[in-house]
This record gives structure tokens, C-alpha cells and sequence, in this order.
């Protein structure tokens, strides 16, 4: 792609303050809404890539290293998804109040600390709580990532945008189990888990090195005021749309029936046939 080709924020400010009139590629990047595509999408990834890593590999260590059964099983499955539900209201009522900045640093270093935790634990409660804080620290990369797209994106590129970031997300679920199984059966437990944390530590300098804070309020503010009052949408009237709720009937079916294979199939796929972890993590993606 051509540097003169990117979607520079073209604001008074950045006109009028820049001195250099040919900026690097880099700095071109940081001043246009693609930096926040790229830090997000990125982002969604690295945690449906912590999700999917551990799906061939919790089901078995979990019944071999403490006996659990298949509802405890379910149970730490499910855990991550608690922490997820009742963390993104309030992820999204903070960024509100104090911006975008802070929620999502902060979720992006509590992802990796708690994936490092969950790695070091070495009680079946230990797993539960920190898998229920990596869906806390999860929830600041949907709601807050999301948001930021939503605040930059050009209303034209906002479909396509938005489409990058939600198909990386399949990228990382479906390429999370296949590394995590062989990693697992050669490695160890640690190490899948550290690999995880190293990419959400990656995120978190990302987001330092490409988003411009400045220039994003810049273009927020620009956007919001060329938006018309009639274009603008409450929860309540999304709510009230027949289409928006049967969407949200369709996305929490499809989520309970993937969730519900995702703590049993790995054991019965190695009760059955003997699969090892790599074959498991094959067979999941």
C-alpha cells in the first residue's frame, strides 16, 4: 500500500502543526484511523487466541492433574465467559467517562498478567479465578476496541472495518487450538499460556507505538459533529428494532452450542479414539 494512499485524519490541527511536509510511514499510520484498526484488531485476536488456545488443553490437564469432572470442566470453561458478561457494561460505562486510553491499557496488561497467573496455578480454584479475571481483562478489548473503531471509522469504511476486526477474531479462535495441542503434549502447560501473555504484552506496546491519542480525540470530535441527530441511535430504539433482536437471539444460540462441545468434546475425542492433544487441537479448529 502506498503511504500517499492511507486515510490521513485531515484536521486543522494536523495540517497546521505538522512540519515536516512528507511524514514518515509510521507517523502517516499513527495519524490516521488505520493505526486503530490495526491495535484492535490485533487485539481481538490475541483473546480469541487465549480462548481457543486452551480448548484442547484444559479438559485433559484439568481431569488428569485434579480429577475434575465434566461440570467442573464446564465450569472453567464457563468461568471466562462470567468475567466477560459483567465486565463489558462496565468497560463501556468508564470509557465513556474518562476516555479510551486507560480501559484499554488496562485490559491488555491485565490480560497478560492473569494468563501468566492462570499458568502458575496450581489449585482447581486458582484456575476459576483466574480464568473468570481473563474474561474481565478480555471484556476491555471488545467493548473498548469496538468502540474506538466506531469513534474514528469514516462512516463509508465502517462496514469493512469492522468486518477486519470481527474476522480476526476467527483467525485467532481457529488457530489457538493447533498451536496449544502440540505445545501442550511437548511443552508442557506453561508455555502455551506464556506464549499468550507475550502477545497481549505486544498489544499493549502497540498501543503506545501507533495510536496517536491526540489525533484520535481530533477526529471522534469531527465525526460526532458532522453526525446528524437523526443518525444517531440509543440502546433502546436498538432495542426495539426486530432485526437487531432476533441478530441477538441468533449470536447467544450459536455461542451456547459452541460452548457446549468446546469442555466435552476434547475428552471424548481422547476416551474414544486416543487422541493426544495435537490430534485434539486439530480436530477443534
Amino acid at each position: 500500500m502506498s503511504t500517499n494512499s492511507l486515510p490521513v485524519l485531515e484536521t486543522s490541527y494536523l495540517i497546521s502543526s505538522s512540519k515536516n511536509k512528507n511524514p514518515s510511514f509510521i507517523k502517516r499510520i499513527r495519524q490516521s484511523y488505520l493505526s486503530v484498526l490495526i491495535v484492535v484488531s490485533f487485539a481481538l485476536f490475541v483473546d480469541m487466541f487465549v480462548y481457543g488456545i486452551a480448548i484442547p488443553i484444559l479438559p485433559s490437564y484439568a481431569q488428569k492433574r485434579y480429577n475434575a469432572n465434566s461440570f467442573e470442566i464446564g465450569l472453567l470453561f464457563g468461568s471466562y465467559a462470567v468475567g466477560l458478561f459483567f465486565a463489558i457494561p462496565v468497560f463501556g460505562f468508564v470509557s465513556d467517562k474518562i476516555g479510551r486510553r486507560y480501559p484499554m491499557l488496562i485490559s491488555m496488561l491485565g490480560l497478560a498478567t492473569t494468563t501468566i497467573l492462570f499458568s502458575l496455578s496450581t489449585q482447581f480454584y486458582q484456575l476459576i479465578i483466574s480464568r473468570v479475571a481473563q474474561g474481565i481483562s478480555a471484556a476491555g478489548s471488545w467493548v473498548v476496541g469496538l468502540a474506538l473503531i466506531a469513534d474514528v471509522t469514516p462512516p463509508a469504511n465502517f462496514t469493512t472495518n469492522m468486518g477486519i476486526a470481527m474476522g480476526l477474531t476467527s483467525v485467532g479462535y481457529l488457530i489457538g487450538p493447533p498451536i496449544g495441542g502440540p505445545l501442550y503434549e511437548h511443552t508442557g502447560f506453561r508455555i502455551p499460556f506464556y506464549l499468550c501473555a507475550g502477545l497481549a504484552l505486544l498489544d499493549f506496546i502497540l498501543r503506545f507505538t501507533l495510536i496517536n491519542d491526540h489525533d484520535i480525540a481530533i477526529i471522534a470530535a469531527e465525526k460526532k459533529l458532522n453526525q446528524t441527530e437523526g443518525e444517531q441511535s440509543s440502546m433502546i430504539k436498538l432495542l426495539k428494532s426486530r432485526v437487531v433482536l432476533m441478530t441477538i437471539i441468533s449470536v447467544i444460540l450459536s455461542g451456547c452450542v459452541l460452548s457446549a462441545l468446546e469442555p466435552l468434546l476434547p475428552l471424548y475425542l481422547e476416551a474414544t479414539f486416543n487422541m493426544s492433544p495435537t490430534g485434539v487441537g486439530l480436530m477443534m479448529c
